[in-house]
């Protein structure tokens, strides 16, 4: 009885067996399912110029750097290109962590705009992009010119004064004495212009212009003479800094008038030497000495004379 079940199972439910290739004697490999591989994505450029219809700006004679930057989302290892670029370009490519660049250095022949081909590639897949350049010529260089100095600070003492009236008196011991003696007197001395300046340079930083007229009596003869001189003076020293005993060298070039004298008057020029005791705006105080030389050569050797002076000059205004 159960025997005759199970023969009956059998035939209304079938069973199909599938054996293993080993097994079976069948092929040694069996072909595998398919599945979708994952798509290569393509790089993207990282635009580090401008893109306008302009471009980059470059000057003739100075050397244009474009970085050249791309990403790759899958990671593969990225290649620059350049075509149709100008004489001279050169395309480096990225050396890490630096990225890649294009490096020009335009002529004057290069004048213009110019459009560089460029693309980059992960091997699988290339992107193109375009770099426009234009190319200027180099504005003139504007003539080099030296700065000036600054100006040297202006000393509190620095001064120029003029139309000082003063007082002077003054001695002439002439080599031929036993003709005229000494003559002695005083008199009127203007001075024209005064001033004082600091000065760091070698050079005079006093300097005078004096107008004497002075009336003198020789011991040996009657009658008084009557002399006048135009003088300039100097200041030895430089850029002294004081008012008392400021050393100076100096000429008058002046007349002497006298009635014993053929035509009355000799002419003379005296080089001389002196010391301001002071000095200021409105106040000089001179002493000087110095060596008359009549340009006479016929009372040259009788009116040669050693002259001192001292002189008191006051400003009114």
């Amino acid at each position: 009885m159960r025997s005759s079940l199970v023969a009956a199972a059998l035939v209304a439910f079938p069973v199909l067996v599938i054996a293993s290739p080993a097994r079976a004697g069948g092929p040694a490999d069996a072909a595998p399912m398919a599945t979708d591989a994952p798509k290569n994505r393509p790089p993207r450029w990282q635009l580090t110029w401008s893109a306008s219809r302009e471009g980059v700006a470059a000057v003739v004679g100075r050397e244009l750097l474009v970085e050249l930057r791309g990403q790759d989302e899958d990671g593969d290892e990225l290649t620059f290109a350049a075509s149709a670029a100008p004489k001279g370009a050169v395309l480096e490519p990225p050396r890490f962590p630096y990225p890649a660049l294009f490096r020009w250095t335009p002529t004057a022949d290069d004048l213009g705009a110019h459009e560089v081909a460029l693309t980059v590639s992960d091997g699988t897949r290339t992107v193109p992009a375009l770099l426009r350049v234009k190319v200027v010529a180099a504005a003139p260089m504007a003539p080099w010119i030296p700065p000036k100095a600054a100006p040297a600070p202006t000393s509190a003492r620095d001064w120029t004064t003029y139309m000082m009236p003063g007082l002077l008196v003054s001695t002439l011991v002439p080599a031929d004495t036993r003709t005229w003696g000494v003559f002695g007197g005083g008199g009127v001395e203007f001075l024209i212009a005064a001033w004082i300046h600091s000065n760091e340079n070698r050079g005079p930083s006093h300097g005078r212009v004096v107008l004497n007229l002075e009336v003198l009596r020789p011991t040996r003869q009657s009658g008084a003479a009557l002399q006048t001189s135009l003088g300039v003076d100097l200041s030895i020293e430089r850029n002294p800094g004081r008012s008392f005993l400021v050393p100076f060298y100096g000429l008058d070039l002046g007349v002497l008038v006298h009635r014993s004298l053929e035509s009355s008057a000799v002419a003379h020029a005296t080089p001389l030497v002196g010391v301001h005791l002071f000095s200021s705006r409105n106040v000089f105080l001179t002493a000087s000495a110095g060596y008359m030389l009549p340009l006479s050569g016929r009372y040259f050797d009788e009116l040669r004379a050693v002259r001192a002076a001292l002189s008191a000059d006051l400003s009114l205004w």
